[in-house]
């Protein structure tokens, strides 16, 4: 009689634990529905690894393998935020810093070259038109990209991203050396740390050759020349001239001068500006004859 006790008892614990752990077991392979205490966003950005989400080819598995690449970022108004769909989206599910996704639409009915950006699956706008090709030029080494900022007055949306990307340069050539250089020792050393020296930041107060095309002219300079290895001396020659020298596009700049390298953001406000861009061609025509001493 007793061990029959034990038998129904033991039955009835079976019948009450197992379908309750067959219904976990099934929930844990099927993948089960949040729960009301977790937060939807919170579980996708774990899942989210931007390179693959676009195809790149980063490899950015160890701080050891990435620690030898240069990166820049850009930051774009995005258009379209004003239609009511992704307006309404962007109010109640966008934050500021979160992720966002680039990808290209080459069958855009409106224009093929067009750039859209998720937030995770839902579009929220496009790449201006006027930075298209910039963006083009780098899409296939972006590494990552968020909401920077989101404006609104109540009416008005502004959504500004940020996309940083990794520069790619051509290969080096040797760097020229104090034998190979016809400068005194001390000038070779400040040239070569290619950092512009603060004294030709400021405009020279007299002198100057008012023949000069770049005479009492506000000057920028930007990425890296072939023909001035090392931009410091080019300053250094331009301010000698009597140019007003700097390393940023400012209201009262006139001239760019655009190397290799230069972000796309600085062009599009030089651009903007009205500010001349002019190219090393264009500057070794200008500087009538003047030339490095390195190379």
């Amino acid at each position: 009689m007793e061990t029959i006790l034990i038998l129904v008892i033991v039955g009835l614990v079976i019948y009450i634990i197992w379908p309750k752990k067959k219904r976990e077991t099934s929930s844990q392979k099927s993948g089960s529905p949040l729960t009301a205490g977790e937060d939807s966003k919170t579980k996708n950005l774990t899942k989210t690894v931007y390179p693959s989400k676009n195809n790149f080819n980063l490899d950015l598995s160890t701080e050891e393998e990435d620690s030898g690449r240069e990166y820049l970022e850009e930051y774009y108004d995005i258009t379209g935020v004003h239609i009511p769909s992704r307006k309404d989206y962007i109010l109640n599910h966008c934050e500021e810093l979160d992720p966002v996704f680039l990808r290209k639409e080459p069958s855009n009915p409106v224009n093929p070259e067009a750039v859209a950006i998720y937030h995770y699956e839902q579009l929220i706008g496009y790449i201006p038109d006027i930075d298209l090709d910039d963006v083009h030029k780098y899409y296939d080494r972006i590494s990552d990209a968020s909401i920077s900022e989101i404006e609104y007055d109540g009416d008005f949306l502004r959504v500004e991203i940020n996309v940083e990307h990794e520069i790619t340069r051509k290969k080096s050539k040797p760097k020229p050396s104090a034998s190979t250089s016809n400068l005194n020792p001390e000038d070779f050393m400040r040239f070569k740390q290619n950092e512009i020296p603060s004294e030709y930041l400021k405009p020279k107060k007299e002198g100057g050759d008012p023949s000069s095309y770049f005479y009492g002219k506000k000057v920028c300079i930007s990425g890296s020349l072939d023909n001035f290895p090392y931009r410091a001396e080019l300053a250094k020659h331009l301010w000698d001239v009597g140019a007003d020298v700097d390393t940023g596009v400012g209201k009262t700049c006139s001239i760019l001068i655009s190397g290799e390298g230069v972000g796309p953001s600085k062009l599009k406000q030089a651009k903007a500006g009205g500010v001349q861009i002019m190219y090393e061609p264009e500057l070794m025509e200008k500087l009538n004859g003047f030339k490095s001493s390195f190379v």
